[in-house]
């Protein structure tokens, strides 16, 4: 059976720096999300995350074009 890989050769890589910390409220409670996001130009869809950007950067090859984006909160925290 041949292997299926979750990107191309030729993809580029893009690896979200979604920042330190970040949680998600889910049914009724804080949920933390892993700091880094993978996904590549042929999929819709995320396709690993992590918190070790230097894992993510040796799994996807460090000899493919990878892009790492970094995000600023669109919300200001309100002063309680």
């Amino acid at each position: 059976m041949p292997k299926v890989s979750a990107t191309d050769n030729n993809d580029i890589i893009y690896i979200a720096d979604l920042g330190e910390s970040p949680f998600v409220y889910i049914n009724g409670k804080d949920e933390p999300v892993y700091r880094y996001a993978v996904w590549n130009d042929s999929k819709t869809r995320i396709i690993d995350y992590s918190d070790d950007l230097e894992f993510l950067r040796d799994k996807y090859g460090r000899d493919k074009q990878i892009r790492v984006l970094t995000y600023k909160p669109f919300m200001d925290k309100k002063e309680s």
